[in-house]
């Protein structure tokens, strides 16, 4: 389903905003009309903001691992299957890390390919093959990495420890298993090509570039190994962990199965949907909160009365807003 529409932006709406109100919202079009026009005081969303990070809003009708790893399984369904509303505050986390990945894109090292898309089947039980993907920030072939550009909002999102978080481990592997089985890829700029056969790489890192407001903080995927030491001692060593493609499968098809029967079966909920990662909790497709959930924010928690909500003719939203102004 479309993004149906997005919350007024501007600053009388912010001010009029208060508990058992709804706020006044705009579809895509009368939004960026209305900000095309307006003064610098009317929001802290100017037309150019709004513009380009409607441009990043992506509706896909693929999985990829964004979808099978990053936030909520409900919430994910409930974007492909329900029109919703969406405040332009929500997006900005995603239009920021954007903007940075672009950047990253012109400093890219030879050899490399940034924001590449790659395609794989995953055969799923009852359901057969399965087209999954991916877009990894980086790929680069000396040394053979992949690489993921997170751009928290807040240094606390940042891991304090020299571990990823769990679910940027997960994408990482799954990304790498996806790129060595690419059955198709599609890239930044028609005209290019990959400089090497996706399926020859023998991938030595897989890390995560956290972009905190002070710096960049690297932490590379890593497992200890015990090894015996010149002396004869043993003890543990730190080496890159790089799945194997049983222990891709592993994680990736319960969470990939998991998601397609939840496709398929919505608005209903498949009675074993509970058992699968991303759908733990109570059954339903309403959010079943901590400990299950912990975002503060995800369309399962607005389900079923509080994706859209009625609003007046335009004209009349306009001349409401004059007169609040006033």
């Amino acid at each position: 389903m479309p993004l149906l529409g997005l919350v007024d932006p501007s600053h009388t709406e912010r001010k009029a905003d208060e508990p058992g109100r709804v706020p006044r919202w705009y579809t895509t079009e009368e939004l960026l009309l209305q900000a095309s026009e307006a003064s610098p005081k009317w929001s802290p969303w100017p037309y150019e903001l709004i513009n380009a990070a409607l441009d990043e809003w992506q509706e896909r009708d693929y999985i990829s691992t964004t979808m099978l790893v990053g936030g909520c399984g409900r919430s994910k369904v409930i974007e492909r299957k329900e029109p919703f509303i969406l405040a332009l505050d929500d997006l900005w986390a995603a239009f920021r890390g954007t903007m940075i990945h672009r950047t990253l894109e012109h400093g890219a090292r030879q050899g490399s390919i940034a924001e590449a898309r790659f395609f794989t089947s995953v055969r799923v039980p009852k359901a057969g093959k399965v087209e999954v993907s991916c877009s990894p920030d980086l790929v680069t072939q000396r040394p053979v990495a992949v690489v993921d550009y997170k751009a928290p909002t807040d240094d606390r999102s940042i891991p304090m420890y020299g571990y990823p978080w769990r679910n940027h481990v997960d994408q990482l592997q799954f990304n790498r298993y996806i790129i060595n089985h690419a059955e198709k890829w599609e890239l930044q700029e028609e005209h290019m090509d990959l400089p090497w056969n996706p399926r020859d790489l023998v991938f030595e890192h897989l890390y995560v570039v956290y972009l905190g407001s002070r710096g960049p903080k690297v932490i590379e995927c890593q497992k200890s190994v015990e090894v015996v030491f010149k002396n004869g001692g043993k003890g543990n060593r730190k080496y890159p962990d790089i799945w194997s493609d049983i222990q891709v499968e592993d994680e990736l098809v319960p969470r990939l199965t998991g998601m397609v029967k939840a496709l398929a079966a919505y608005p209903e909920w498949p009675k074993d949907l509970g058992k699968y990662p991303g759908f733990e909790g109570p059954p339903g497709w309403k959010c079943p909160g901590r400990p299950w959930c912990m975002l503060p924010i995800c369309l399962a928690k607005r389900w079923p009365d509080g994706l859209v909500w009625e609003q007046p003719p335009l004209r009349q939203r306009k001349q409401e807003a004059e007169e609040e102004e006033e």
